[in-house]
């Protein structure tokens, strides 16, 4: 009896070893399986972050070209206003003598006229020089000639009336090589110049006997000034101011007021 019971425990023992022989050989098996299935899964997310960032560079490039095609349209548009910014520069520098000539002539005649008095000269002139062949922008106009747009519509913004007159007068005011002493009944002149100059604009009138100190203060240290109600009988000490009579002395700009001469800073008026 043991020994078939023996025989049996020896085959028990077989057969457990096979199975965990076969056991084992699954193991194997399943962690090959495993291992490639962490393959696949790692293959598979590298395929989504590749496909992630190639929908990222697709945006990217489709903006990048949306950019560029705004550019290149800009550019095409920058191209044309070029050109025709070329176009013009070159109109105006064939008749920038005579342009040059009639707007200087402008400026020192015409600030007494009136409006149909200066378009007589602007008439008269043009003619001069057309008959003398000097060359003359075909559209030649002073104000045009003298100001940009966006200076003029700065001056409209500081009170200066809208009409070309007063355009005129304000190119005058900016250009004359003397300072301008002005007829100004409704107020606009001085509306325009206190916006124009701001709180840095010193204020007299001409029947205060301490104004000839601002003025002098006014002028050495380069600061605006604006002088009220001057009578016909115009105090000769300001003609050298009108004048512009400056004087250079031992390397330094002098003008003279009154029975003295001081210094001068250029940035005054």
């Amino acid at each position: 009896m043991v020994v078939p019971k023996q025989e049996r425990v020896a085959e028990a023992q077989e057969a457990l070893k096979l199975a965990q022989e076969r056991l084992r050989q699954k193991q194997a098996s399943l962690a090959m399986v495993e291992e490639h299935q962490q393959l696949l899964q790692k293959q598979y997310n590298d395929s989504i972050a590749e496909k992630d960032h190639l929908a990222y560079r697709k945006q990217l490039t489709i903006q990048r070209l949306a950019r560029a095609s705004v550019l290149i349209t800009a550019l095409d548009e920058e191209k044309v206003r070029w050109k025709e910014s070329g176009e013009r520069l070159e109109l105006r520098l064939r008749g920038i003598l005579g342009d040059v000539l009639v707007s200087a002539a402008f400026i020192v005649y015409c600030g007494v006229f009136t409006s149909e008095y200066r378009a007589q000269l602007m008439v008269q002139w043009l003619e001069f020089c057309k008959t003398y062949q000097i060359p003359v922008s075909e559209d030649y106009s002073f104000i045009h000639a003298m100001a940009a747009e966006r200076e003029v519509r700065r001056w409209h913004s500081e009170g200066l009336p809208p009409d070309p007159y007063s355009i005129e007068n304000a190119i005058l005011v900016q250009n004359g090589q003397r300072w301008p002493l002005l007829i100004d009944p409704h107020g606009q002149a001085y509306k325009w110049i206190c916006q124009m100059e701001g709180g840095k604009l010193r204020q007299v009138q001409a029947s205060d006997p301490g104004y000839m100190k601002t003025l002098e203060n006014a002028i050495r240290l380069g600061e605006p000034i604006l002088i009220q109600d001057v009578p016909e009988d115009m105090d000769p000490s300001l003609k050298p101011i009108l004048g512009r009579e400056i004087h250079r002395r031992a390397g330094q700009d002098v003008i003279r007021l009154g029975d003295a001469e001081i210094e001068y800073n250029s940035n005054f008026r």
